[in-house]
């Protein structure tokens, strides 16, 4: 008996010691030191028989220890398993020992509660209301005591029903819950009532109520549960202290509360604020609780929406950063705990992404956000609360892409998704408006898919529009006219409006909406970006009333919003320069020119942010072929407006962005390293990183897998260029900051119409008139064109079929889907293209110049530099005429008049000619000359000239550096380059219309690319002989970008570039590749000995153009 009482009595010692220790975990808010009194605690229990008097008491004690550990440290749910089994160990009471019941019974529902809702388990919440309703043995506890336990009891009932409501939508559970968790506040007894402090346990319960309240607001919109939520939160978190686990609870419910008032009153003070609650979260987080995942993404949500209200970036690279951190590495299936906050946290990412592809447009990032959010939404159940809100954002990504890449599968995507959201069993109501409005957005959209002319179309159109504006009024009839959202729901509305009325023509549906959007825009509740779409809106609406009744009054009104909308810093970029665009639309329609150019100015200025380099190269490729023609139609106007030198800035400005990017990254930091050499150490390794990929993505182009977006540079990859691209602008920032350096690495100012060289003309071509911009001896004069932008285009058309069409007789020719219309042949169409160019185009130049009827016979003939725009870069301005007049006295062609060459922009006329060496001759031995050809490897088009073309190189320059065959790889050709000044390449180039950044020489092995051209960098670099098709072929998207194999070379800084517009006829390019080195080697400059040996061929060939035309020479 001695040596078991003092067992008991070694027991009652670590019961005592066991809450000893947890006093002195709570005060130290010290983790380790819970662990200890959970491990003693557990031991404690283990060795009390089954049966003892305590081991009630014990129980209670070791599952209550797991419950708090699991809410201090947020650890694995197995803490909840063994505590819900503690609890069910528990023994009934024994016959008079009723003062511990409240306590066991509070403490088992309390670990059924914790492990049901960490698992999404019903069954377990279930479970907390069955323990709750179990009969109370009579009260024998003090008043005091008896109140606290009810209040306990009264809290874990409302926070179990309040978590049945999320999981099942089942009626009564929630106003049950907001019930049950404000009774358990009033009824918890004053601290008097008591014989020892409670603590914080009464700002326990408060922050309980908070979040109930939050839920039923997010339910109903009540703002009197916002109220009520505020004030019982804001009172909890003056009575936590700040190392209660609760106070992470009560800053994410403040944070949740402050987002929604900020949705409900549109003040940005509340978001700030809500921001600034959630980084408290955060700090009040530990780096090893499982809850930190989801608490990141509620910030993530929070800088979401101040990107939305400041358009600013740096809260979204903040956002997409935390985001990425939140999701949990894994497949997202299983793991309870973690699988829902891997779901959510997945989920907040996806948004993020769209947020800043929409921005940015970086094409990666829809694409990514659509692959994290399928994946997302496939994890919970139909039931599962985390899914209305998955699926709403996937609906928004599919849309987003659709928006970027118009494929109508996302736009079918999209709308299938908002369906099915609508048709879960449970869904909010708020999640049901955002829904609906959604489907409405979808649906408008899809009215503009159905072709005009089609069998039903208009029909088609009608039955969408007409859905569209009747959910549209159903969400505005739902909205209350002081609510925030009501600014953009009536937006919507009139959007549907509109376009329905510019189908049916509908008057009320016009006068419907103006009066609408007229009253959103002057709604003093709306946000800021809902008034600025409501204005836009409004402004086209008012264009739409201009074109019915023709009053110029309200063309003006429109003009005036647009002017507002494209100056504002919140819109996205493009938005601006859309809204410009009608501006300028708006000024021409009404003959006033001036105010069309400035327009056109503001937009063309804002090129360069729309391109960020921070993006992927297809990305910005993408955005700028969405605004193709824009510096086109901003010299326009400036023509028209008598304003011919401001034309040619806007041009410049305007054309070539992508390489003047490469050029940026090109800077000489020779002069700054002498004073700040950490600083230029530090802008080389960032621009080394860039450049080099280094698991960061492209900078510049390479080949890419299909049509659509930029698969090249994923997630994470994404972020360490954009954020490299960051540290570069900040890095240049601080240069500029230095006196005298203000100037460091901007677009330097235009440095005018060159005083002396060459004529030049600049040929543009817009809907607002086609012009030809004649520069000489510094003076510039404008040249009117009789002819139109889509003549242009259809000439264009026709001739690049007609190039591209398989020769009679050759069935190894490529088939195309193009051909000439009406059965012509080819040829014919060749040289009738070049008929009416000449006699539109070239010819009226030439006579502006005075370029006399024929050439002098001899080096004396005028020399001419095109500097073509939009579907004209595509054409041989050159070999422009008809050539059966030759032999005539006046020949109507280019070639018997003037020596041609090809500029793509003005700055690349100027001639480096000074630079030692760039005038050399061709050595004799051909020492510095680089010969490449593809040899005998296959190819879908032989090149049967090739190696004969290189043979004859070889013997007319035996010491030339030669690459055949296999020997002709990509490493190879590159160290060629950097060590030749002259180089020549016998091979296929790569370049489609559509996706010029793809373009490349096809050699043994991988091609070498665009990029690789732009990289090699040689000076002084001589010439570049591209003896390969489609090398100087830009692209239909970014015509006006000149991305093609020959302007890369000239940009890496090669003198002259001999280049292809069209696929070459390979026995004529051999025979014209032998004249011109012999022209070379006789010391003519390159653009003679190139006309010359065309010349010669086409005398050959008059009627056929097509097998001589195609070489072109670029340079000063």
């Amino acid at each position: 008996m001695g040596e078991s009482r003092w067992d008991e009595d070694e027991a009652m010692s670590q019961e005592m010691l066991v809450w000893q220790i947890r006093q002195r975990a709570e005060a130290l808010d010290d983790v380790a030191v819970l662990d200890r009194a959970t491990e003693l605690a557990a031991t404690l229990v283990d060795h009390t028989p089954v049966g003892h008097e305590r081991r009630r008491l014990r129980l209670a004690m070791g599952a209550e220890l797991l419950v708090l550990r699991f809410e201090w440290a947020g650890r694995s749910p197995h803490d909840l398993e063994v505590a819900c089994e503690m609890a069910a160990l528990i023994p009934e009471a024994p016959p008079g020992e009723l003062r511990l019941a409240p306590y066991i019974l509070n403490v088992r529902a309390q670990a059924w509660y914790m492990l049901g809702n960490a698992r999404g388990d019903t069954a377990a919440l279930r479970q907390v209301l069955q323990v709750l309703d179990e009969p109370r043995p009579p009260a024998v506890l003090d008043a005091g005591h008896q109140q606290l336990f009810d209040a306990q009891a009264c809290s874990l009932r409302g926070l179990a029903e309040l978590a049945l409501f999320r999981h099942t939508g089942e009626g009564g559970l929630l106003e049950g819950a907001v019930e049950h968790a404000r009774r358990a506040v009033e009824t918890f007894p004053e601290a008097s009532d008591l014989p020892v402090d409670p603590g914080p346990a009464r700002a326990v319960l408060r922050v309980n109520l908070g979040e109930t309240l939050r839920y039923r607001h997010h339910q109903n919109g009540a703002e009197s549960d916002l109220t009520d939520a505020f004030d019982a939160l804001t009172r909890a978190l003056g009575e936590l202290p700040v190392s209660h686990p609760a106070l992470a609870i009560a800053l994410t419910n403040l944070g949740g509360i402050l987002q929604a008032a900020y949705h409900a009153q549109g003040d940005p003070d509340l978001l700030v604020a809500a921001v600034d609650q959630f980084r408290k979260v955060l700090t009040a987080t530990g780096s090893a609780d499982s809850r930190l995942p989801q608490r990141r993404s509620n910030l993530v949500l929070a800088l979401l929406m101040v990107h939305d209200y400041t358009g600013g970036h740096e809260p979204l690279h903040e956002a997409v950063a935390l985001a990425r951190q939140a999701v949990i590495p894994g497949d997202w299936s299983g793991g309870h705990l973690s699988a829902h906050t891997d779901v959510y946290s997945a989920g907040v990412l996806g948004a993020a992404l769209v947020r800043r592809g929409d921005l940015l447009h970086e094409a990666a990032d829809f694409t990514e956000a659509v692959d994290v959010l399928l994946r997302a939404a496939a994890v919970p159940a139909e039931g599962d609360p985390e899914l209305p809100d998955l699926l709403k954002l996937l609906a928004d990504a599919h849309f987003a892409r659709y928006d970027a890449f118009d494929d109508p599968a996302d736009l079918e995507a999209a709308t299938a998704t908002a369906q099915r959201m609508l048709s879960l069993p449970h869904i909010y109501n708020t999640d049901e408006v955002q829904c609906l409005t959604q489907l409405a957005r979808f649906r408008t959209r899809a009215a503009a898919r159905h072709a005009p002319g089609a069998p039903d179309s208009a029909r088609a159109q009608r039955a969408e529009l007409d859905a569209a504006v009747s959910v549209h009024r159903r969400l505005v009839s739902l909205t209350g006219s002081d609510a925030f959202d009501a600014v953009a729901r009536a937006v919507g509305l009139c959007d549907a409006l509109g376009k329905r009325y510019r189908l049916t023509g509908d008057p009320q549906d016009l006068t419907d909406a103006l009066a609408l959007s007229a009253a959103a825009a002057l709604n003093e509740r709306a946000g800021e970006y809902d008034r600025l779409a409501a204005l836009r809106l409004y402004a086209e609406l008012l264009w739409d009333k201009t074109e019915r009744d023709g009053d110029p009054a309200d063309l003006r009104q429109a003009m005036e919003l647009w002017k507002i909308t494209a100056a504002s810093p919140l819109l996205t970029p493009e938005s601006r320069v859309q809204d410009a665009r009608r501006v300028a639309a708006g000024a021409a329609s009404l003959g006033d020119w001036s105010e069309a150019t400035d327009a056109l100015t503001g937009a063309v200025a804002l090129l360069p942010q729309l391109a960020w380099h921070g993006t992927g190269w297809s990305s910005r490729e993408n955005v700028l072929g969405r605004l193709d023609g824009l510096a086109s139609a901003a010299a326009a106007c400036a023509i028209r407006a008598d304003r011919p030198r401001e034309a040619l800035t806007l041009l410049e400005r305007g054309r070539s962005v992508l390489w003047r990017q490469v050029l940026h990254f090109r800077a000489d930091l020779t002069a700054l390293r002498e004073e700040h050499s950490e600083l230029v150490r530090d802008l080389e390794e960032t621009r080394e990183a860039m450049r080099r990929g280094g698991g960061t993505g492209r900078f510049l182009p390479a080949p890419r897998d299909g049509d659509g977006p930029d698969t090249r540079m994923r997630g994470p990859e994404v972020d360490r260029h954009m954020a490299l691209a960051r540290r570069w602008d900040d890095l240049v920032a601080q240069v500029r900051a230095l006196p005298g350096q203000e100037q460091f690495l901007r677009v330097p100012p235009f440095a005018g119409v060159p005083e002396h060289g060459p004529d030049l003309a600049v040929l543009n071509v817009s809907d607002y008139g086609c012009h030809a911009l004649l520069v000489r001896g510094g003076a510039v004069t404008a040249l009117p064109l009789a002819t139109t932008l889509d003549e242009v285009s259809g000439h264009t058309q026709r001739f690049l079929d007609a190039v591209g069409s398989p020769e009679d007789g050759d069935p190894a020719a490529p088939e195309r889907d193009g051909s000439p219309a009406g059965g012509e042949l080819p040829a014919d169409v060749a040289a009738d293209t070049l008929a009416w160019l000449y006699e539109t185009v070239a010819g009226p130049v030439l006579d502006a110049f005075g370029v006399p009827d024929r050439a002098p016979d001899g080096r004396d003939a005028p020399r001419i530099i095109w500097s073509p725009t939009g579907p004209l870069t595509f054409l041989p301005l050159h070999a422009a005429g008809l050539h059966t007049t030759r032999h005539h006295a006046a020949p109507r062609t280019v070639m018997d008049r003037a020596v041609s060459s090809y500029s793509p922009s003005l700055d690349s006329v100027r001639d480096d000619g000074g630079v030692p060496g760039v005038r050399s001759v061709l050595p004799p031995s051909g020492r510095g000359l680089l010969v490449v050809d593809v040899g005998d490897l296959p190819h879908p088009r032989d090149l049967p000239g090739a190696k004969a073309e290189a043979d004859l190189l070889e013997e007319l320059f035996p010491e030339a550096l030669r690459l055949s065959g296999v020997r002709a790889d990509r490493d190879s050709v590159l160290r060629g380059l950097d060590a030749c000044s002259w180089a020549h390449f016998a091979c296929h180039g790569a370049q489609t219309v559509d996706d010029p950044s793809a373009a490349g020489l096809v050699l043994h092995g991988e091609e070498v690319s665009l990029a690789d051209l732009s990289r090699a960098r040689r000076t002084p670099a001589r010439l570049a002989f591209l003896s390969a098709c489609d090398t100087f072929r830009g692209g239909g998207r970014v015509a006006d970008e000149s991305l093609t194999l020959a302007t890369g070379l000239r940009t890496a800084g090669w003198h002259d570039v001999v280049a292809a517009v069209y696929q070459a006829d390979d026995a004529v390019s051999g025979q014209i590749v032998h004249a011109v080195y012999a022209g070379l080697a006789a010391g003519r400059p390159v653009h003679e000995a190139l006309h010359e040996a065309v010349l010669r061929w086409r005398d050959i060939l008059p009627v056929d153009p097509r097998p001589w035309a195609h070489f072109v020479h670029i340079g000063p």
